[in-house]
């Protein structure tokens, strides 16, 4: 995943204290005036959003696709 500036790259991993969900949080890659390319407002884009996931109940593709986010992030 690609980051076309040198801050806004937070991001964590954290089970939720009472619903057991799997959090992604993901920084949106902008720069010191913001996230000039909207990153976090573009659906197409992982930057600047938090994904969910009931680790009980992954389907198959969401798994697929869990597995390429991680090996894309190097976690």
């Amino acid at each position: 995943m690609g980051l076309p500036f040198t801050s806004h790259h937070g991001g964590q991993i954290l089970f939720g204290p009472s619903d057991g969900f799997l959090y992604f949080m993901m920084g949106d890659g902008g720069g010191v005036g913001g996230d000039p390319h909207n990153f976090s407002q573009n659906k197409k884009s992982l930057l600047g959003k938090i994904m969910r996931l009931d680790v009980d109940n992954i389907p198959s593709e969401c798994l697929k696709r869990a597995t390429f986010l991680m090996t894309s992030l190097k976690i």
